[in-house]
């Protein structure tokens, strides 16, 4: 019997990278899955990322599940928290402490850009929009932050396309202050946008502080509400989507790749995103 071949799961283990993934290669419709990297319990080659050597990673994506047999467990997981459902069905196939408040990390950038898309969609943004680098964004997620970054220029202007490529690829930090401060005014503004926008979509308890993931009080999210924006950013914005899955960004002559590990290991990964958190275990 054929494994059903679309589920999105969500998991968290210990402080380390968080990541988002969709694969699609060899399957008749594709597994979306966000969580840790899960070990198959009866040997079969469902997945194989316990080899990464990652410190606790938390993967949103579209898997690659083979046929085993009914009623097998479909694997085991030492996550303190996971999550999977059947996308084309909602079914939950697995769950494990899954409304557990933590810390989204960079997995805040996917609510950041959900607010950037809908603006494009609904015609209140367009990808050839520019915006102006101030110094509190090139401070706080630039060049001197330390932090992952597009490298983007002070008072330099931006075309929307380039922050949002910043953002998808390269989980650029400065990328996603200066779209907050572009479209409303301040980071706080956008990031209170952001927790609304979450109520909107049907996540109850995720609440943003600010628009990168960066540690601050108060910012928190479940790995059930995680699954259900990684699947709201597929289903809702096909035209989007296609950022996550590009393997590298060339801005201003700084060439990056993308920071999802798993685009690069010939399994049919083409999104979502990466991040890091000590926090977020």
């Amino acid at each position: 019997m054929a494994l059903p071949m679309r589920w999105l799961c969500a998991t968290e283990y210990k402080p380390g990278w968080i990541s988002a993934t969709r694969l699609i290669r060899r399957a008749k419709s594709p597994i979306l899955f966000a969580g840790l990297p899960a070990v198959p319990a009866n040997g079969s080659n469902i997945m194989q990322f316990r080899l990464l050597p990652l410190a606790g990673l938390l993967v949103f994506g579209l898997l690659l599940f083979f046929q085993a047999p009914a009623g097998a467990q479909l694997f085991e997981t030492k996550a303190a928290q996971a999550f999977m459902i059947d996308a084309e069905t909602g079914t939950v196939l697995f769950s494990k402490d899954a409304d557990k408040p933590i810390p989204p990390a960079s997995m805040a950038k996917l609510m950041t850009m959900e607010v950037v898309f809908n603006a494009i969609k609904s015609g209140r943004l367009k990808l050839d929009d520019t915006f102006v680098v101030s110094e509190n964004a090139w401070r706080k997620g630039g060049a001197p932050s330390g932090t992952s970054t597009m490298f983007a220029k002070l008072k330099s202007s931006i075309r929307l396309e380039d922050l949002i490529q910043g953002v998808t690829v390269q989980a650029a930090n400065d990328g996603c202050i200066i779209i907050a401060e572009g479209m409303s005014g301040s980071e706080d503004n956008f990031a209170a946008q952001m927790t609304e926008r979450a109520r909107q979509i049907g996540l109850k308890t995720s609440t943003f502080v600010n628009s990168t993931g960066l540690p601050a009080d108060g910012q928190q999210t479940t790995v059930r509400e995680l699954a259900q924006l990684a699947l709201h950013l597929w289903r809702d914005y096909p035209d989007f989507y296609r950022y996550y899955g590009q393997t590298d960004f060339t801005w201003n002559k700084i060439s990056q790749r993308n920071r999802n590990p798993l685009l690069a290991m010939d399994i049919g990964a083409d999104g979502l995103a990466v991040g890091a958190s000590e926090a977020a275990g």
